[in-house]
């Protein structure tokens, strides 16, 4: 879950401010709601208000959205997301109302006070990386966290979706990695893959799979060597643009260096080989 600091934290802060304020906003409130639900993708809204005097930390919206929305549907969706002005504590978008489960591609967004406005280009990522989990196929246990950015707290950036998985199956990693790369083509982003090999909540030592691709990097020619690494029991496999790291490990091959240098150089790509300690 992220947490982010908000300089908002002077709304409703006399108790009479905070009475009207925050009452003051439930029609707002109610209008959101009822317009998500009645939106393509959306399979239900829960917003959870607080009664009482109260903050905007304590009222809660969770929006379910249908695992194969459409870019169009994630761009009404981000829309309507930001033209009201409520103020809540937390917001969760999710393909699956328990966020824990296996399949699931989610965000949770946490402050003091904030607003539900959701990036359009982010939402757009969210619906895609839904249809890469989508193909992974119910056999994949791990789920995918999509970043979900507020476009008015941030400067205008190139567009980058950013998307992190675990999985206690190294294998899929690569898989996960591949079904992201077909389905957010032509669009930049960022992968952080976990190989959870203990099958514990972040155990110390845990193995990774990143990559930083641009819009038209194309990392077909990179898979290859990405499973032929993951078979010789390297480290972490890192891609940025058109390059690739290695970290070998003890327990790696004693050829990896090798076998990996040389199908690098047959496709032509930059790659680095760090030792193992």
């Amino acid at each position: 879950m992220r947490v982010r600091s908000s300089s908002a934290f002077l709304v409703c802060l006399a108790p009479i401010a905070l009475l009207v304020g925050c009452v003051g906003q439930a029609p707002a409130q109610s209008d959101l709601v009822s317009r998500l639900q009645s939106l393509p993708g959306v399979a239900s809204v829960d917003y959870v208000r607080a009664g009482g005097v109260v903050t905007p930390a304590e009222h809660r919206l969770t929006i379910v959205l249908d695992a194969r929305l459409t870019d169009a549907d994630a761009r009404e969706i981000a829309h309507t997301t930001c033209d009201r002005e409520v103020e809540i504590g937390r917001l969760t978008v999710t393909t699956d109302a328990d966020i824990s489960a296996p399949g699931a591609v989610f965000d949770v967004r946490s402050s003091y006070s904030l607003s539900p406005c959701i990036a359009e280009s982010d939402l757009i990522g969210f619906a895609r990386a839904s249809a890469a989990m989508q193909e992974l196929g119910a056999d994949y246990d791990g789920r995918f966290g999509v970043f979900l950015d507020d476009p008015r707290e941030s400067e205008p950036a190139e567009s980058v979706v950013q998307v992190s998985t675990a999985t206690t199956e190294r294998n899929r990693l690569v898989d996960a990695l591949r079904a992201l790369d077909g389905h957010l083509r032509g669009l930049a982003f960022d992968f952080e893959g976990e190989w959870d090999e203990n099958g514990e909540d972040d155990p110390p030592g845990d193995t990774f799979l990143t990559a930083r691709l641009a819009a038209e990097d194309d990392i077909d020619r990179m898979l290859p060597i990405i499973t032929r690494a993951q078979e010789l029991d390297v480290g972490d496999i890192a891609i940025d643009d058109d390059s690739m790291s290695v970290e070998l490990r003890p327990e790696s091959a004693t050829d990896a260096q090798v076998i990996l240098t040389a199908l690098a150089d047959s496709a032509g790509i930059s790659l680095e080989v760090v030792p193992a300690p």
